[in-house]
C-alpha cells in the first residue's frame, strides 16, 4: 500500500518527461501474477459494489472474475450500471505510467488525484467502510478524511435534553464522533484508536488468557489480572480469514444463486424451485413478445434476473425448466 515511501523516494525522470521509470516498469513486472490469495477470495465474496485500494496488483480483480463476478477498474475502465468496481488510487500494474512512487508524482498529477479522492470522500460520507490490510498512514487518505471531518463536524448539541440522550456520550456529555468505518487489524496498535476516534477498531490478536494457571492465579485476591495473551502474526492472519468467511456467510443469501443453472435439485428448496420455474416461464414468454421487451420497465426485470444469478438473454433463449422428478420429496 502507498504511504511513507512516497516522501523518501526520488526517482529519475526520462528525457521526454514520461513517468514510466525503470522502477515503475520493474514493480509492474514483479507484481503481475495470475494467482490470488484466500484473503482476496474471501473479500471478493462480500456483497459490496465499491472497493478502494492503494495496491498496484490485480489480485482482487482476478478473485472476483474467478467467482464469475464482473468488476471494473477505475479510472481505467468504464463501468456498467449496477456493476462492481475497484478504485486504484496509486496506479495499476497494467498501467505502469500511473504507479505512484514519489512525492513529485503525486504533485504532478494533483488534479487527477483530487478527482479520485473525491470518490473516496463520497464513500466516507455515504457509506460505512471496512478497512482490511490498510495502515491508515497514506497521506492522501489523511487529507480526504480531514476534509470530511471538517464538513461533518457535529454541531453543538444540548446533551441535557432527554431527546438527545442517545446521541451523546454518557461520560463526557458530548456528541460522539461520527464513525465512518471499521478497521480490521492483525495486531494491537497503541494510540491508533485515539488518533482515529471516528473508526471502529477490531484487533485479531487480542485474546484473553485462559490457561488453568492464569485462571487460578487471577482468582487470588493479592494477584493482578493476567494481561491478554497475543497471537502470532500467522495465527492472527488465520483468524482474520475466519472472520471474513463469517462476514461473507452472514451477508450473502441463496437468492443470489436462485437462477444460476449450476444450482438445482436438492440445492434449492421446493419453494425456491417453484419460484425459479415461474420466472423461467415469464422470461420464456417475454422472448416471444417483442413489445414486452421494448417496455422501459423491462430493463428493471433484467437487473432483477442478474441479481438472482441468471442471464436474461440466455433465459429467453431456453424453454422453461421442468422440476426434477423427486421435487416433491425436497
Amino acid at each position: 500500500e502507498g504511504g511513507n515511501h512516497i516522501n523518501s523516494w526520488n526517482l529519475p525522470v526520462t528525457p521526454m518527461g514520461e513517468r514510466c521509470t525503470w522502477m515503475q516498469r520493474e514493480i509492474a513486472h514483479l507484481l503481475t501474477t495470475s494467482r490470488h490469495s484466500m484473503m482476496h477470495s474471501l473479500l471478493s465474496n462480500i456483497p459490496v459494489d465499491a472497493i478502494v485500494t492503494t495496491n498496484y496488483d490485480t489480485m482482487f480483480e482476478d478473485a472476483c472474475r474467478a467467482a464469475q463476478q464482473s468488476i471494473y477498474a477505475l479510472p481505467y475502465e468504464v463501468r456498467t450500471p449496477n456493476s462492481k468496481w475497484i478504485l486504484k488510487l496509486h496506479g495499476d500494474v497494467n498501467h505502469p505510467d500511473d504507479i505512484v512512487l514519489t512525492r513529485e508524482q503525486v504533485d504532478r498529477y494533483d488534479d487527477r488525484r483530487k478527482a479520485l479522492s473525491g470518490i473516496v470522500q463520497a464513500l466516507l460520507i455515504t457509506k460505512h467502510m471496512l478497512f482490511v490490510g490498510f495502515s491508515l498512514q497514506d497521506e492522501n487518505f489523511h487529507k480526504v478524511a480531514t476534509t470530511m471531518r471538517t464538513a461533518f463536524n457535529p454541531p453543538h448539541m444540548d446533551c441535557s435534553n432527554v431527546e438527545n440522550e442517545m446521541f451523546c456520550d454518557n461520560e463526557g456529555g458530548e456528541p460522539p464522533p461520527r464513525r465512518f468505518g471499521t478497521v480490521l487489524s492483525l495486531t494491537d496498535r497503541p494510540f491508533l484508536e485515539d488518533l482515529w476516534p471516528d473508526l471502529n477498531m477490531i484487533v485479531m490478536d487480542a485474546v484473553e488468557a485462559s490457561s488453568p494457571s492464569s485462571t487460578s492465579s487471577s482468582s487470588s485476591p493479592s494477584s493482578s489480572p493476567s494481561p491478554p495473551e497475543r497471537m502470532s502474526i500467522k495465527e492472527a492472519a488465520r483468524l482474520l480469514e475466519i472472520f471474513l468467511d463469517r462476514v461473507s456467510l452472514e451477508t450473502s443469501t441463496v437468492s443470489g444463486h436462485l437462477l444460476d443453472r449450476e444450482f438445482s435439485g436438492p440445492a434449492l428448496s421446493r419453494e425456491e424451485w417453484a419460484l425459479k420455474m415461474e420466472i423461467e416461464k415469464f422470461m420464456s414468454s417475454c422472448s416471444k413478445n417483442p413489445a414486452a421487451r421494448e417496455a422501459p420497465g423491462f430493463k428493471f426485470v433484467q437487473e432483477m434476473i442478474e441479481r438472482l444469478g441468471g442471464d436474461p438473454a440466455e433465459m429467453m433463449k431456453t424453454a422453461a425448466l421442468k422440476p426434477p422428478i423427486d421435487n416433491k420429496k425436497l
